[in-house]
């Protein structure tokens, strides 16, 4: 599923928001574990300071006085090697303050007034359980926090973010054959402009502008060329066809056929040219064409150019198909596919097959690398070892001919195994 460039966007702003969201709750409950276990020693050693320091107040007005606490266990003995006697085996030969003692977490304070030693001894199970208690309390709080906080500094980001979105959503829907400097205009006028985003909406409000000028300016030249171009070829047809009605020498009649036939070539690549300068909104001059008469005909001009190759063109003919099309347009797209294969095959045949929504031709030449073909489009063109004259444009132009009517025009080659040109119709 294609995604566009705006919701890819959207997209991993949320993954950002959602990422710092996991990672701050993991960095929260480390600490409160981390925290947590130091602030629970401290905890239990405060509060055992105040039982120790409360009851050593009770045992002042009544020596008997013991340990309330729940969890808590005391003796009172005299200090010094007797008083220990007295006390658990457990409890013996403890220092003075807060300690551990044995394995299960038990945990004691030692102080000693007057002459007598008090042992406070207290099992933390119950602490514990308080300080898990409020750890995932804490940590429930602050996962609730931090969920909030990012959905609003999501919200937050996409309001700040809108301008550009929408701006990436008119780049994606522009055009750049009809460039228009309207298309990244604000689509709400009373929203509070972004002075970054502003300042990016008209830059490319400005290269829109050049690329439209460019364009029209390349239209016109075209157009302009295109039609100055007639009147000289005008002239030297009539020319031709004067000479045409005087006894020529052989070569002379020959040279006058060649120059003919390259007469008719500009023609018709000047009529390409017109279609291919006229704006994609106008429409063209379309008449219904006979596809087999255009290739019957391309076929016999052709033959000039096999001329000393043991090379022959036979025409297939499937179907006969008609085509709505400029009137020239199709001849000058065959013609080019017709003369790149007489140049690039020297033996064999040439086989120009007729189908009902196709033309193929294909031929036993030298063929082309993958390379080559992946290039053999571009303008001006021309492989390492190309015997072509001319300045790489013929392919280009069949391209983009057939860009302009809606076809498509596709190769299949390989070294030594020839070539096959196939125009596809539309519909």
């Amino acid at each position: 599923m294609h995604v566009r460039a705006p919701e890819r966007l959207q997209r991993k702003l949320r993954w950002v928001f959602v990422t710092q969201a996991i990672v701050a709750i993991l960095a929260m409950a480390l600490a409160l574990v981390c925290g947590g276990t130091f602030l629970r020693d401290r905890m239990l050693q405060d509060r055992m300071e105040n039982e120790s320091a409360h009851l050593w107040g009770l045992i002042a007005s009544d020596p008997q006085a013991r340990s309330s606490g729940m969890g808590f266990d005391s003796w009172l003995v005299p200090a010094g090697p007797a008083g220990e006697a007295e006390l658990p085996a457990d409890v013996r030969g403890l220092r003075l303050g807060f300690q551990h003692i044995g394995d299960g977490g038990r945990l004691a304070i030692v102080t000693e007034q007057n002459g007598r030693r008090l042992v406070l001894t207290f099992l933390p199970q119950a602490a514990n359980r308080i300080v898990l208690y409020f750890t995932l309390l804490a940590l429930l709080l602050g996962i609730i926090c931090i969920l909030v906080l990012a959905r609003l500094g999501y919200r937050a980001s996409n309001v700040v973010m809108e301008p550009l979105v929408r701006l990436a959503d008119a780049m994606v829907r522009w055009d750049p054959a009809t460039p228009s400097v309207h298309a990244f205009d604000r689509v709400e006028q009373d929203e509070e402009p972004v002075a970054e985003v502003e300042q990016l909406r008209a830059s490319l409000r400005t290269v829109a502008g050049r690329m439209r000028e460019y364009i029209e300016r390349e239209r016109d030249f075209t157009r302009d060329a295109s039609h100055e171009l007639r009147t000289p070829l005008t002239v030297v047809r009539v020319a031709g066809d004067l000479l045409a009605q005087e006894a020529l020498s052989e070569r002379g009649a020959r040279s006058l056929r060649r120059m003919g036939n390259a007469l008719r070539e500009m023609e018709e690549l000047v009529d390409a040219f017109l279609v291919l300068a006229r704006h994609p909104d106008v429409p063209l001059d379309m008449e219904e064409i006979d596809v087999a008469e255009v290739v019957h005909e391309q076929a016999a001009l052709a033959l000039p150019l096999l001329e000393g190759k043991q090379v022959v063109i036979d025409v297939v003919e499937h179907a006969q198909p008609r085509v709505q099309a400029p009137l020239r347009v199709p001849g000058v797209m065959l013609a080019q596919l017709l003369r790149n294969a007489c140049a690039h095959t020297d033996q064999g045949r040439i086989e120009v097959r007729i189908e009902s929504d196709r033309i193929e031709v294909e031929d036993t030449g030298a063929g082309m690398d993958a390379a080559t073909l992946a290039r053999a489009f571009q303008p001006f063109f021309r492989g390492s070892d190309s015997v072509v004259s001319g300045k790489g444009l013929g392919l280009h132009v069949v391209q983009r001919l057939a860009e302009r009517l809606g076809w498509s025009v596709d190769l299949h080659s390989s070294p030594g195994a020839g070539t096959t040109a196939t125009i596809r119709f539309a519909g």
